[in-house]
């Protein structure tokens, strides 16, 4: 009986913690400048326009960021659905548009489509104000892009031409016009860390419906004794100059096991930097061939 007590208390401990951390990373505090910018950022058609004095100031952020440093995440939405709570001011985000990569990129006066940008959901402030459960939310398809999500049944279900129209023309169920800036405005993306299948079979465990016991994944996640973490691979070499990021280091090493590496990115996000990084983790690894093994061989090719 204390043990079913002690389960059923765990639960609802993970249940608070799901609702807190699903209410906070859906929403941004306005004033906040260091992570919301609502100025300078514009809708035309379907391009979205920042101003270069904004851009310059994310851009040096996020490419001056120190080795060690958690990589910020910059996103994109629209129009701004403003909640206010004892006095502050938050935006609540109906999803986000990742656009790290273009800030890390060059300056474009012209915009960027926003067709190009990755689409993820924000946090659950779509479920509440369209009143989804968990299982509609979970049913929400982001992978085919921002056009087909908006335009679904689920979500808004309106036909538009361009982003910028649509902006101006949708309705947000329980949030009054005052609530509403048709604007679009840029914030430091966070998101909601559970999962929503987490959260149902946490559910399915409290109800019973659920059979489970030790081996089951969701038994070893809340009570199984902590693994020791698997040995990682070691990058073994980087050109002193420019210190990898997280994204560079993963390619690294990639490299150092498997017999092909491909990366991508737009103009300024690293690979050619990380051709370097690359060159000089060669030039590490011959030389301890040469120190272990006595061994000189050329491992480097350079194919123009």
């Amino acid at each position: 009986m204390n043990e079913a007590r002690n389960i059923e208390a765990i639960l609802n401990a993970w249940f608070d913690y799901i609702d807190l951390d699903d209410y906070s990373s859906a929403r941004v505090e306005a004033a906040n400048q260091k992570i919301v910018k609502q100025r300078g950022v514009t809708l035309r058609e379907d391009q979205v326009l920042i101003e270069e004095a904004i851009f310059l100031e994310l851009h040096k952020e996020l490419t001056s960021r120190k080795q060690g440093q958690q990589e910020a995440v910059w996103a994109l939405s629209f129009p701004q659905v403003i909640d206010v709570d004892k006095g502050k001011s938050y935006l609540c985000p109906l999803f986000s548009l990742d656009v790290t990569s273009i800030l890390q990129g060059d300056y474009q006066e012209q915009g960027w489509h926003l067709d190009s940008l990755t689409l993820t959901e924000a946090g659950g402030n779509l479920a509440i104000f369209l009143g989804l459960d968990d299982e509609q939310r979970e049913q929400l398809i982001t992978k085919d892009g921002l056009r087909p999500f908006l335009e679904n049944k689920t979500t808004f279900g309106i036909e538009f031409e361009t982003y910028e129209q649509w902006m101006h023309q949708v309705r947000i169920p329980r949030r009054s016009p005052e609530q509403i800036q048709r604007r679009p405005y840029l914030f430091q993306f966070t998101g909601a860390i559970y999962s929503i299948n987490l959260k149902k079979d946490l559910k399915e465990i409290k109800s019973g419906s659920k059979n489970w016991s030790k081996g089951d994944p969701a038994y070893e996640y809340l009570f199984g004794v902590p693994q020791d973490r698997k040995h990682e691979v070691i990058y073994m070499g980087a050109f002193p100059t420019h210190p990898p990021t997280n994204s560079q280091l993963k390619a690294l090493k990639h490299a150092q096991t498997e017999p092909l590496t491909a990366v991508q990115g737009p103009p300024g996000s690293g690979k050619t930097t990380l051709i370097l990084h690359l060159i000089a983790q060669q030039v590490v690894k011959r030389a301890l061939a040469i120190i272990e093994e006595e061994e000189n061989t050329n491992n480097c090719q350079v194919l123009r």
